[in-house]
């Protein structure tokens, strides 16, 4: 059986491989204590500013080097391949960007307590629920064109650098009411080969592929006509 220490050292190596510019990261193979744990998610990602929450954790442990990117995966509770988890996670981190500090006040705490657990309501609505909140669409949080580009040259560079997993195993694409994943990686073709040079900062300055671009506009028509 893979240890927890195992599948952090491999998303180590994975992130290095796939996105050098994104530097150094934390990673936390479980939720710590007192971070409310969503119900209906297992992994998620902190990629513009410090969770106080999690400050707090690596400051009691004295693991704390300064702001960077936060990565949480619920190895336990997942049902996920780990490294297909961890993809998902690393392209909401990509393009880098500098990362905001906070403060570890009492109150700070208690706001932070506050959001995370309301992410964690949301997170239930979009993943359950293919159905408009108001202005919250399925992909809602970051999942939509954008970032399955992303995912897709993401793990279009953990194959080539010699990590396995199966497409399949990624949570995206159908998972957010939208196509299935190898549909998107079909229709982005051979983009990922092609940009393998380039930064994600690089990558975000190319237009994407006509057929990828006309296949979100096809999901999000079909999407908010079933929604009207």
């Amino acid at each position: 059986m893979t240890t927890e220490a195992t599948i952090i050292d491999q998303c180590h190596r994975l992130a290095k491989a796939v996105a050098p510019e994104l530097g150094p990261f934390y990673i936390f193979g479980s939720v710590p204590p007192d971070v409310p744990r969503p119900e209906h998610s297992t992994g998620w990602a902190n990629a513009r500013q410090t969770c106080p929450l999690l400050k707090r954790f690596l400051l009691e442990r004295g693991e704390w080097r300064g702001p960077a990117a936060q990565i949480v995966l619920d190895l336990e509770r997942s049902d996920l391949e780990p490294l297909a988890l961890f993809c998902h996670e690393l392209a909401h981190c990509l393009p880098s960007a500098t990362v905001a500090d906070v403060e570890t006040s009492d109150r700070a705490i208690q706001i932070a307590t506050g959001w995370q657990e309301l992410a964690a309501r949301v997170s239930y609505e979009t993943l359950t629920e293919f159905e408009s909140h108001g202005d919250c669409t399925p992909w809602a949080g970051d999942h939509g064109d954008r970032f399955l580009r992303v995912l897709l040259h993401v793990v279009d560079r953990a194959y080539r650098a010699g990590f396995s997993f199966p497409l399949c195993e990624i949570a995206a694409g159908a998972r957010y009411g939208l196509s299935a994943i190898s549909a998107y990686s079909r229709a982005l073709g051979d983009e990922p080969e092609r940009l393998r040079n380039l930064t994600f900062a690089e990558i975000e300055t190319v237009p994407a592929p006509e057929e990828f671009r006309a296949l979100w506009t096809a999901d999000m028509a079909r999407y908010l006509g079933s929604s009207i």
